[in-house]
């Protein structure tokens, strides 16, 4: 399809115009790809027949300025491997590439050649190796076109395009920048003097970028046959261009059997020639390799001259929408001039004229130093927010909230630094700032402004105490619409890529000091619950002090006992905790005519009811031994001073002597279930049993000889016996 010099040029192209003198499409153009991506698209690839003398090996990059007309092409192999019989690579970069930043959307491997063989049984079939990878994919693609029963010229040549989409594999890797290779890419090899030979590859690849602007992304291919006479045109559309402002497009392409040396060749997009400094408007296709900053030099081989592949992509110069007008939902691609081709991949990147919201929060201390490490409680520091447009439209009725934490303190009068014509609202009960932003600090291309907030850590450890509270988190959420009047809303600071959520910046407090102490009151109550701190993963109790053992793991526990109770709190994420518990006991219990203080381990005070609560000489021991009848109550005091009174326990000398035959006759004692009381001519109003807490726990008012007490537990009771003539008989009785 080409010649090495302008005279056989002349007799291929009267071959040609005889044989078939006119372009065509052998498969219309067809979308495969069409979305809306923040980010951008690369097109990379390369060769894989090159031409081979007896000084030049095909692995070795021809920068030469032939033809591949009668040249002997040769597979190129370059990577070592016996399982494959060619190979080529072709870098893929990103700078600053990050897992949780940038993903790979969609990716099209498209491989082509010339190849004269009947047998096309593998065509469609190829290896890919893709970086981090030390091993091949098989690839089995789609057959976009071959021409095999029907050559494209008498000289029987018969080209192929396959593709396949490879998403899933360039995903199964954590880092797809690096060295993709393609092999086995069957094709013709020798010298074809008539049309040539040529074979490559071209991957296509949409990409995530934090940094980049949101595009339009339409991609998709057909076969087309160009010659010299006429020439081709497809539309490529499913896009739309922005409705107002400037329309910013780049377009990308693979094509079979473009020559250096032949002139000529063009394409125009809406009627424009399109061209860069690497491909002139009068011989685009030119056997090269390019992107928008120029030609790929990170592949092997790295030629200039391909020798019939050429693949890349241009940005559309569009001064004053002269080419692509706004408001357009496609686009007219012609391809024609006096050099053969073969295109087979079209892409085109329309970016969106939108404003997009950037805001960046820091931790800073009051000099504007970024902050490391700790901060001391009441330690004073800053957050720093920095917002900006980084869009391609103006940005209107932009506003930034956030919600400060509740452990910290915060003036809003004097800790505000604002930029000029930002307002601000600010609610106590909620503790929520919004900032109203004047649109002309976010036009498109506006200055990046700051707004710092100074605040300072709580001085209460109480304030530290719940699961992570001693990690200050905020983040800073934007609302605001374009010049269409759409609403963009809650777009976060720090966004972690692949959380639409963003990251809140955080800073944490040194509570290392902290010690957590309550005193809790078992009175007058014999019960009382214990909840530990909240939010917290797991909780270990143990107590009273000195035992050690395990007596519950969830937040809150009951307890009937006085003394020291802690509990440890864990948490994965953060810091963990031991809380201390000195519950205090208020209870008396009777020991015969002995009073005693439930409460272990603490200082005593007993006093006398009967005489305004005077306490008593010389009665500061747990026990008690009154010496009259009468009313008394006990001061409890802790190891950390706090104290607590007990109620007045009424008490009476209990003498057994004072029950005797001739009043009353109490058995058995102990008591089995059934309690007898015999008496004579005294008329008895109330039969009760009190245990020695001073609760009473039965009573009767029934004058009778026997009371069933079975419903009691085992133990010691304060038999009472109260006549009609309101006298009391008091007596200590035990039930088994």
């Amino acid at each position: 399809m080409k010649s090495k010099n302008f005279s056989l040029g002349i007799l291929c192209l009267f071959i040609l115009t005889t044989a078939q003198s006119y372009s065509q499409i052998f498969v219309p153009y067809s979308t495969r790809y069409q979305s809306t991506v923040k980010g951008d698209f690369q097109i990379i690839g390369n060769n894989i027949l090159n031409r081979k003398t007896a000084t030049e090996t095909t692995d070795m990059p021809y920068d030469g300025t032939a033809n591949n007309n009668g040249q002997n092409m040769e597979y190129i192999d370059i990577d070592g491997d016996a399982s494959t019989f060619n190979s080529s690579s072709s870098d893929f970069t990103i700078t600053n590439f990050s897992s949780n930043c940038n993903s790979i959307k969609y990716a099209a491997l498209y491989w082509t050649a010339i190849y004269q063989d009947s047998d096309r049984t593998n065509i469609n079939k190829v290896k890919l190796k893709i970086p981090n990878s030390s091993n091949y994919f098989d690839i089995t693609g789609q057959i976009i076109y071959d021409a095999n029963a029907t050559p494209i010229t008498t000289t029987n040549t018969k080209p192929y395009v396959c593709f396949a989409d490879v998403t899933s594999q360039i995903n199964s890797t954590s880092n797809p920048t690096g060295t993709y290779t393609v092999a086995n890419i069957i094709s013709s090899q020798g010298v074809n003097s008539s049309s040539g030979l040529a074979a490559g590859w071209s991957l296509f690849i949409v990409y995530t970028d934090p940094e980049g602007t949101y595009k339009s992304i339409t991609s998709g291919d057909d076969f087309i046959f160009t010659n010299n006479t006429t020439p081709v045109s497809f539309n490529i559309s499913g896009f739309n261009t922005p409705s107002t402002g400037s329309v910013q497009a780049k377009y990308a392409f693979s094509t079979l059997e473009g020559d250096y040396a032949i002139m000529g060749d063009y394409i125009k997009i809406n009627n424009i020639a399109q061209s860069n400094s690497n491909r002139p408007d009068n011989n685009f296709f030119n056997s090269s390799i390019n992107s928008i900053n120029g030609i790929i030099t990170n592949r092997l081989p790295n030629s200039s001259n391909t020798l019939g592949i050429d693949i890349g992509e241009i940005n559309i110069p569009n001064a004053g929408n002269s080419v692509i007008a706004n408001g357009a939902n496609n686009v007219t691609i012609m391809l024609g001039g006096l050099d053969t081709y073969l295109p087979y991949f079209h892409a085109i990147a329309i970016t969106n004229n939108r404003p997009e919201l950037k805001t960046t929060e820091t931790i800073t201390d009051l000099s504007g130093n970024l902050i490391s490490g700790n901060i001391p409680m009441g330690g004073a520091f800053q957050y720093k927010i920095d917002f900006s447009n980084v869009g391609n439209g103006d940005m209107k009725s932009l506003t930034l909230k956030t919600i400060l934490p509740q452990n910290v303190t915060f003036d809003y009068v004097t800790d505000l630094t604002l930029p000029a014509g930002v307002t601000y609202t600010y609610t106590p009960f909620t503790r929520q700032l919004v900032f109203t932003i004047p649109d002309n600090l976010v036009v498109t291309g506006s200055n990046q402004n700051t707004i710092i907030i100074k605040i300072a850590a709580s001085t209460n450890c109480e304030d530290y105490k719940n699961a992570c509270t001693n990690k200050l988190l905020n983040q800073v959420f934007g609302t605001y619409t374009d010049a269409n009047n759409t609403i963009y809303t809650d777009e976060p600071s720090n966004t972690n890529c692949s959380n639409a959520q963003g990251v809140p910046v955080e800073v944490t407090i040194n509570v290392s000091s902290c010690i957590y102490t309550s005193n809790i009151d078992l009175c007058p109550d014999n019960t009382v619950n214990l909840t530990a701190a909240n939010s917290y993963d797991s909780y270990i109790w143990r107590g009273p002090a000195p035992s050690t053992s395990i007596i519950g793991t969830v937040q809150t526990i009951t307890v009937s006992e006085g003394g020291t109770y802690t509990v440890e709190s864990n948490i994965n994420t953060c810091r963990s905790i031991t809380e201390t518990f000195e519950v205090l006991s208020c209870i008396i219990i009777r020991e015969g005519n002995t009073l005693k203080a439930s409460q272990n381990n603490a200082s005593y005070q007993w006093i006398d009811c009967d005489n305004a609560n005077q306490p008593i000489s010389g009665e500061t021991s747990q026990n008690f031994s009154p010496s009259q009848n009468g009313h008394y109550a006990v001061i409890v005091t802790n190891s950390q001073g706090h104290s607590v009174t007990s109620s007045c326990y009424d008490f009476t000398l209990l003498n057994n002597q004072e029950f005797t035959k001739a009043d009353f006759n109490v058995y058995p004692n102990p008591i089995t279930d059934i309690l007898n009381i015999e008496h004579k001519d005294i008329a008895i109003e109330e039969v009760s049993l009190y245990n020695l807490l001073n609760q009473k726990v039965f009573s009767s008012k029934m004058d009778e000889s026997s009371y069933s007490i079975n419903v009691l537990n085992s133990g010691t009771y304060i038999l009472h016996i109260t006549t009609k003539e309101n006298k009391v008989y008091k007596q200590l009785v035990i039930k088994k």
